[in-house]
């Protein structure tokens, strides 16, 4: 596919990274640089072609049984991340990752169980979708990694897979799970992307949320769910509160 551009004016370097790493930038991005019909062309390519063209990482084994299909992908510094399909009654969602990682230490997740090593770019978000056989109707961004401390990688992601040049995913099927840091959800309330909206709570007061989330203990709880309870007003959307039943621990009758 030979694609033509207009010669821009920006330096080598700034025009070069498009071509290392050209999952990680937007349309908008692309147009602004080498003009519209350029970035209509390369957006075709990456997205509505069936050629496997540039990929930063890489699938190293897939496991699957009736309810989910696990993928492990190596990133280029050789550290690793899943990506599961889950299979619904309506379809099949699939759950992204976003961190290397986690710093947020949930006593029920095995994700930062080995630390935070670190962020995901936008193309290794948005590579995780190419490379699955899946045909998915959801999208949840709940998976290794709290997404809201990769703010700007996620939202950058979440940018090139709705653009309806590509991907054409709608923001309606995508939705955000975090633990609800305060700055970023005050950042996120602030964005008009018309994502689903779900606060990993698990707790019911300050005490016992810092026992199992102790990476938020720095974070109200009450402000938490405020902060997630202005969303669903200024954007006039549901937000749903995630609660995991831990027996005798956050499950009493108390």
């Amino acid at each position: 596919m030979q694609i033509k551009y207009r010669c821009p004016t920006s330096s080598v370097d700034e025009i070069s990274r498009f071509f290392i790493n050209p999952t990680n930038y937007t349309h908008k991005e692309y147009a602004e640089i080498f003009g519209v019909d350029f970035a209509d062309e390369v957006f075709q390519l990456l997205y509505k072609s069936d050629k496997k063209v540039y990929r930063q990482i890489v699938p190293l084994a897939k496991k699957a049984d009736e309810l989910t299909t696990k993928y492990l992908f190596q990133l280029y510094d050789h550290r690793q991340i899943e990506t599961v399909c889950i299979k619904r009654r309506t379809g099949i969602s699939l759950c992204l990752s976003t961190q290397v990682g986690c710093s947020v230490r949930c006593k029920f997740c095995k994700s930062g169980e080995k630390g935070f090593f670190r962020n995901l770019s936008a193309s290794e978000i948005v590579q995780q979708i190419l490379f699955v056989n899946e045909k998915i109707n959801r999208i949840v961004i709940m998976g290794i990694g709290e997404p809201l401390n990769n703010y700007d990688e996620v939202m950058r992601a979440i940018h090139i897979i709705k653009d309806r040049k590509g991907m054409d995913f709608p923001t309606e099927g995508i939705t955000i799970s975090t633990v609800g840091p305060v700055d970023k959800l005050k950042k996120f309330k602030e964005e008009h992307l018309k994502t689903q909206l779900v606060l990993s709570l698990h707790a019911t007061d300050q005490e016992q949320r810092d026992t199992l989330i102790p990476g938020m203990s720095q974070y109200s709880i009450n402000e938490t769910i405020s902060e997630v309870m202005e969303y669903s007003r200024r954007h006039n959307r549901q937000v749903k509160i995630a609660y995991l039943l831990l027996p005798g621990i956050n499950n009493r009758q108390e």
